[in-house]
């Protein structure tokens, strides 16, 4: 577990000032970057909490989607390419070994991300979907009611009851919510079979029923490399109140994938 002390503002990494936030300082003697993408509606400040539970040599980066925190005057992404493209282009130029966290929506963000850095000869040294389906599995969805929406996003532990006692809050996490729904039903993985030369590393919830192991085990169909699906106990925030558990599996992986060069 680390100890490095929490960002209380994130400190922006990119020379845009926008796309990354670090979570914790830099630390000198780094191994690796580690960075995490979020859910359906959720910020980059959502993963703050995520940072003592992490040793002190991984640096800690989150992605800010447009209108989330402190872009929220910015318009919503409505196509993956809208986040993938510039996210690349940040972390292209990261040092050091880099590896990709993306959890639900933030799955697919990654995939196509690692696809890039790919062909920029830029590649990870792993890519971890967390309880999203598999980038080639259809991705066709029923467009929600807001009602929908927030009964899903209570049901799966992604929304605080305490946002739906603020009119405003709930509202931009709605819009949120809209303009990610349509990204992810609109998601193509393309005809041409695309695989990925970095480890796949899958994670999900038991009893996660949006996201089922069925549909994780899809995942190391995508990589040329070493691929396999770690299945915790837990809903689709599965990490929620055990995050020892699951912090030491992922960082078991990036340390054994680092050794190995």
């Amino acid at each position: 577990m680390g100890s490095g002390k929490l960002s209380e503002n994130l400190v922006s990494v990119d020379s845009a000032g926008t796309w990354l936030w670090e979570l914790r300082p830099r630390p000198p003697r780094a191994i690796a970057t580690l960075v995490l993408l979020p859910h359906s509606g959720a910020m980059a400040q959502g993963y703050v909490r995520w940072a003592p539970w992490f040793s002190d040599d991984i640096h800690l980066v989150a992605a800010q989607y447009p209108g989330r925190g402190t872009r929220f005057l910015e318009e919503h992404a409505t196509d993956i390419s809208e986040l993938a493209n510039p996210l690349a282009a940040v972390l292209a130029g990261e040092p050091g070994p880099l590896f990709v966290f993306g959890h639900s929506l933030g799955g697919l963000v990654g995939f196509e991300i690692c696809w890039q850095l790919e062909q920029m000869e830029r590649g990870p040294g792993g890519f971890f979907p967390s309880a999203a389906p598999a980038a080639h599995y259809s991705h066709l969805l029923r467009q929600p009611s807001d009602e929908e929406l927030v009964a899903g996003l209570l049901g799966r532990g992604g929304l605080d009851r305490v946002a739906l006692e603020d009119p405003d809050l709930l509202g931009l996490i709605l819009d949120a919510c809209r303009s990610d729904w349509v990204m992810t039903a609109s998601y193509k993985y393309s005809g041409a079979r695309r695989l990925l030369r970095c480890p796949i590393v899958a994670f999900g919830g038991a009893q996660d029923s949006g996201v089922p192991a069925a549909l994780l085990n899809g995942w190391p169909e995508l990589t040329t490399g070493h691929g396999y699906v770690h299945v915790l106990e837990g809903g689709h925030f599965y990490f929620d109140g055990q995050m020892a558990t699951f912090t030491t599996h992922l960082e078991r992986e990036i340390r054994a994938l680092v050794a190995q060069g």
